[in-house]
């Protein structure tokens, strides 16, 4: 196991379905247990980073971290649209004990049906973008709830309230997730996520990995994008137009900022 020594902590923004899963076997396995920590929102609003911990993972919005952890550093992994969205589709599937897979069981026949519903289609809908380009005011929330004075129950209700007034706003997201690629300290391509993924394990902690882990693979009696029909690809393009702009600039910022040239 590798110790954590650094100054500012180093927080994987865990888009879901960007191959977070993979990161997490990494991590538990190349950094010291007692350096590395995975949390939700309700532990991340209330206390992100236990004692002695430098290296933290979870689901979180961008701001969020720029606002409890302004001088964290962070490492984020963008991915074509609609793989991501096959990803999500078929991880509902056949994850049984998924809050949302009756539903999907009970509803979804094709992609058609996962897209029109109003609950699982939010697991797709410009998810990247309203990830990385969320930009509420909370601040005072978080003042309370360290304070005493707000449950977190109550934070997380509050946050969420204040998150549905940006999802009429895609063209101001959109323009802060372009602008926060542009300073992000890692981003990786989810094609190039192994690679990329070594290259920071070697910088952070001068460790070097063997077999990278490939969890949650489309199986062979999933959905497929060489499957879909041209119909499906553009429902799917239409229901993702801003992660779709969003992709088209992470490929051309990544290439400027590191020099690599996407598959």
């Amino acid at each position: 196991m590798t110790a954590v020594n650094q100054d500012r902590p180093l927080v994987l923004l865990h888009v879901p379905h960007t191959g977070g899963t993979s990161l997490i076997y990494v991590m538990t396995d190349q950094v010291r247990r007692a350096d590395y920590h995975f949390c939700h929102w309700d532990e991340f609003v209330a206390n992100p980073l236990p004692p002695g911990v430098h290296v933290l993972q979870g689901h979180y919005d961008y701001c969020m971290i720029q606002t409890i952890m302004p001088d964290a550093r962070v490492f984020l992994v963008v991915r074509d649209p609609i793989d991501r969205l096959i990803s999500a589709y078929n991880y509902l599937q056949r994850t049984t004990d998924h809050p949302l897979h009756q539903r999907f069981c009970e509803t979804v026949t094709c992609l058609e049906d996962f897209l029109f519903d109003p609950v699982l289609r939010d697991t797709v809908w410009n998810l990247q973008t309203r990830i990385l380009g969320f930009d509420y005011p909370f601040a005072d929330v978080i003042t309370a709830v360290r304070a005493g004075e707000m449950e977190v129950g109550a934070a997380l209700s509050e946050i969420t309230r204040r998150r549905s007034e940006f999802y009429q706003n895609f063209e101001y997201m959109l323009l802060n997730a372009v602008a926060r690629l542009r300073t992000v300290d890692h981003f990786a391509l989810f094609d190039e996520l192994e690679p990329a993924m070594r290259q920071l394990l070697k910088a952070e902690f001068d460790v070097e990995i063997g077999v990278f882990p490939k969890e949650n693979a489309t199986r062979a009696n999933q959905l497929h994008r060489a499957t879909l029909t041209e119909d499906e690809i553009f429902l799917a393009k239409m229901y993702n137009t801003a992660d779709v702009l969003l992709y088209e600039q992470a490929v051309r910022i990544h290439a400027e900022r590191f020099g690599t040239k996407h598959r």
